[in-house]
């Protein structure tokens, strides 16, 4: 993690790093992704990310909600997959 921080955009309080989940959701489908750095708001929990983990995020959560529609087209009665990476 980066020592960078930041103030908050919508309190003024001082950023902190952490690593946390962030949930994306379509068509009745949730993904989480897990671990994300991010910087914290200990106030007001507002959430900042650096573009480029932004960007990466955003592509894998687009690329699993995907997979899971086409999934839930083949084989409906299948209804959670859980994906552990190293």
């Amino acid at each position: 993690m980066s020592n960078r921080t930041r103030r908050c955009g919508e309190c003024g309080s001082k950023t902190v790093w952490q690593k946390l989940p962030l949930d994306f959701e379509r068509k009745g489908i949730k993904v989480t992704i897990s671990e994300v750095e991010a910087m914290v708001c200990p106030n007001c929990h507002e959430i900042y990310l650096s573009p480029e983990v932004a960007e990466k995020v955003h592509s894998n959560a687009e690329k699993l909600l995907l997979a899971a529609e086409a999934s839930l087209a083949t084989a409906p009665e299948i209804k959670q997959y859980l994906v552990t990476m190293p």
